[in-house]
């Protein structure tokens, strides 16, 4: 049972809420006195009012719904303004025959391809010449006469052209004048000439090419070299050596070509840097120590493991003999089993045996954890040492890869220079075979030019004509000199055409001059271009010997032993893999004592059965608990069941909606006196609207919209010192007049007016109307006032 005190936050007065438990709530928030009852009472009062709470606001929710629904009137009254299924059937029987009547898409599609579109209309009328561009052509046309006259120039230019001809064939150099010019010819350098220019070019090749060093001197300095059995024979000592750093510095030495006191610096200086047989000695004799060191460790620490067993179980028990001491000052076996049966008397015994499993398995978690930590160093200390053993792997067959790239890079030196001393010999070869084809060629199409010159001048010698020719020209000339100019005319141009032969000759002799020229001047290149033998045998000289070779290899130590030394070290590491360090063995020692000591600690703060008992004793007993929910069941038993609450929830939803459906008003009013346009009622102020979506309103407005379209009951009201008249207008159509006659209205009369004596009070009655109006949808209403300046006003609107 509950004693429960009046809430603080709740008045006595206050009307209780049907949909809100507060008796609950007061409980849940503590402002009335819980008895010791067990927490799933509580558990209980609180899923009742969660629950009675949900429907109390789902209940509210749907009254607030309910004034947003439609009434069946309205309902039937929107439906009445639809369109007949047979007026719809019929409308969709004619669009379908329209439709079919009518051409399909890919019709049109078609016929809309066919015509032309606006770009390309635009883009051919572009293309096409303008009226003024017409009428520019034509103005720019010429008229006959001017093309006559044209044609007239034309020709005349043509007889001036046929003159000119004329005169320059008569000008042109008589059989004197090449008589005189093949005498200078003869005058020039012959064939024997440039035969014995040739000559002398050729000698002088000879003399440069024979300073180079020929096939003979090549051969006898490659004989001085390395054969090809002893380059094998290093081959095979090679196969059997390491030190890779060596045969870098050899390759970086060759490619940059130094000399030999260098490369010899370079060799001894890595070659000191590198370990000799005595320091492989040293190695392993230093392996021989560390293996010993870790049997002595190892040793030590399988005697430190044991004493710490041997201290672990010394620990155990002294722990076991301090529990066995503690139990004893424990309750005994008869207490305990009173405590029992206590226990049976009480509610949820599991409790206690599952807080006795959770601190067993939070004991058991601890000391998991405690051996997964240690086993995890373990396998870290292990993961290390097998790490430090793969890199010697790694670094073992690093070792042997070097040595094979060693191997390899030799092989492909030795058959580099090979190549490149085929490549040199191939060169020479070539190069003196190339610039004999081109001495051959040049003077091939020298003596060429030389013949297609005498056959000129054979040619002329055979135009010759004889004496009697000779003279019967010469009496024709004379004839026809007298025709022509005079003897200055004449030696002008007799003068002229030697100067043009003197020239051509000349350009002919220059363009030879410099095609020997540059021909000397490509075989001087060239020739500078080849290694001289000083140069060839100083290179040679700069190379390393075969026998400081194989010197250099013999300090040096073999892969056997080597390999050797790598498997003593793979051994070494393989036992030092499956033994622990004592510094490691001191740390597992130091970490498990520690746990062992925390988890001392985290025994002696465990509750005892006492405290148990105690906390037993002040939980709610069986009794209690079931005097609870019987007074809960009372409680439950006066309350309703589901189904009347909902039969309850429908008909209030009924009552709702028709209570809804008359309280659809809205009030406006006028109060400034003024009109707009010279007779419209500007709606100041809003007393009343309680359905803002039907009847909308914009302040200082002369026209309220309804939106939905039904039957209303309209009311307005106007006071002034004298009656008024007023027309009440929807959609801008006036359909009531209330003037100030005996009639009260002009349209649904309803009243008559009759005239009284003024009040003393002022004016208490004025000119009012009551009526019933079937509005269409989004009706708009507006009223026209005449009379008195000094008026005010109302307007009403109510939806039945």
């Amino acid at each position: 049972m509950l004693t429960s005190t009046s809430s603080p936050t709740r008045s006595f007065y206050d009307p209780p809420d049907p949909y809100n438990p507060a008796i609950v709530d007061d409980l849940l928030r503590g402002a009335n006195d819980w008895r010791n009852i067990q927490d799933i009472v509580r558990l209980t009062f609180k899923a009742l009012s969660d629950t009675v709470r949900a429907q109390g606001q789902a209940l509210k929710e749907i009254e607030r719904q309910m004034p947003s629904r439609l009434t069946r009137s309205e309902f039937h009254s929107a439906l009445a303004q639809k369109a007949d299924f047979t007026t719809v059937s019929e409308q969709i029987a004619d669009l379908r025959t329209s439709l079919e009547n009518r051409s399909t898409f890919i019709e049109l599609q078609a016929r809309i391809d066919d015509k032309v579109s606006h770009s390309e209309l635009s883009y051919l009328l572009s293309t096409k010449a303008s009226i003024d561009d017409l009428n520019v052509i034509a103005d720019a046309k010429i008229s006959a006469n001017e093309m006559k006259s044209t044609v007239h120039d034309i020709y005349s230019r043509l007889e001036f052209i046929q003159s000119e001809i004329n005169r320059q064939i008569q000008a042109l150099p008589t059989m004197k004048d090449l008589e005189e010019l093949s005498f200078e010819v003869k005058g020039k350098a012959g064939i024997k000439d440039v035969e014995d220019m040739l000559k002398f070019l050729d000698d002088k090749q000879t003399s440069t090419v024979g300073k180079k060093a020929n096939r003979n001197d090549v051969d006898s300095a490659l004989s001085r070299k390395a054969d090809l059995a002893d380059i094998k024979k290093i081959m095979g000592a090679l196969e059997t050596k390491a030190e890779q750093e060596c045969v870098e510095q050899i390759q970086a030495a060759l490619d940059d070509k130094v000399d030999r006191g260098e490369l010899n610096q370079v060799i001894i200086r890595d070659i000191s840097q590198k370990a000799d047989r005595r320091e492989i000695d040293a190695l392993q004799e230093f392996t021989r120590e560390i293996k010993r060191d870790l049997e002595t460790r190892v040793s030590d620490a399988s005697i430190n493991i044991e004493s710490y067993f041997k201290s672990l179980k010394n620990e155990t028990e002294q722990i076991r003999t301090s529990f066995a001491t503690s139990l004893g000052n424990k309750a005994d076996v008869r207490e305990i089993d009173k405590i029992l049966t206590g226990l049976h008397r009480k509610a949820e015994t599991d409790h206690v045996n599952d807080w006795i499993n959770l601190a067993k398995k939070e004991f058991s978690e601890q000391l998991n954890a405690k051996t997964s930590e240690l086993k995890a160093q373990l396998r870290n200390h292990e993961e290390a040492i097998f790490e430090k053993t793969t890199n010697n792997e790694q670094a073992s067959k690093s070792l042997d890869h070097d040595v094979k790239n060693i191997k390899d890079q030799l092989k492909a030196l030795l058959e580099e220079k090979k190549i490149d001393k085929d490549e040199n010999l191939k060169f020479v070869k070539n190069s003196i075979s190339q610039s004999k084809s081109e001495i051959n060629a040049d003077i091939h199409t020298i003596s060429e030019e030389i013949d297609r010159i005498m056959r000129t001048i054979e040619e002329i010698n055979s135009v010759k004509s004889s004496k009697d020719e000779l003279s019967d020209l010469y009496d024709q000339i004379s004839a026809r000199m007298e025709e022509k100019a005079d003897h200055s005319d004449l030696d002008k141009i007799v003068s002229n055409a030697q100067r043009d032969s003197l020239n051509s000759v000349q350009s002919l002799k220059d363009d030879f001059r410099v095609k020997v020229s540059r021909l000397e001047n490509e075989i001087y290149s060239k020739l500078d271009q080849k290694v001289s033998m000083a140069e060839l045998h100083t290179y040679l000289s700069e190379k390393v010997d075969v026998s400081q070779v194989n010197r250099l290899i013999g300090s040096k130590a073999s892969q056997d032993e080597i390999t050797t030394v790598r498997r003593e070290i793979e051994r070494i590491f393989q036992e030092l893999k499956l033994r622990a360090l004592k510094e490691d063995m001191e740390h597992h020692i130091l970490t498990t004592k520690n746990a062992l000591e925390e988890v001392g600690k985290d025994m002696l703060l465990k509750a005892s059965i006492k405290d148990i008992c105690t906390l037993l004793d002040m939980k709610a007993s069986v009794e209690d608990v079931n005097q609870a929910l019987m007074d809960i069941h009372k409680e439950l038993d006066t309350k309703a069941n589901h189904q009347e609450v909902v039969e309850h929830m429908n008909e209030q939803s009924l009552i709702n909606e028709a209570l809804c459906s008359e309280n659809t008003v809205g009030r406006w009013i006028w109060k400034s006196s003024e009109v707009k346009n010279g007779f419209a009622i500007p709606w100041e102020i809003q007393s009343v609207n309680t359905c803002p979506e039907n009847f909308l309103w914009e302040p200082e407005g002369t026209n309220l919209i309804v939106v939905a379209p039904g039957l209303y009951e309209v009311m307005f009201g106007f006071y002034s010192k004298k009656k008024p008249t007023v027309q009440l207008l929807v959609n801008g159509e006036p359909i009531l007049s209330a003037v100030n006659n005996a009639s009260y209205v002009i349209h649904h009369s309803s009243g008559r007016l009759k005239g009284v004596n003024s009040h003393a009070s002022g004016n208490i009655t004025g000119l009012t109307l009551i009526d019933f109006l079937a509005l269409p949808a989004r009706s708009r209403l507006s009223i026209s006032y005449t009379g008195d300046s000094n008026a005010e006003g109302f307007f009403g609107l109510r939806k039945l």
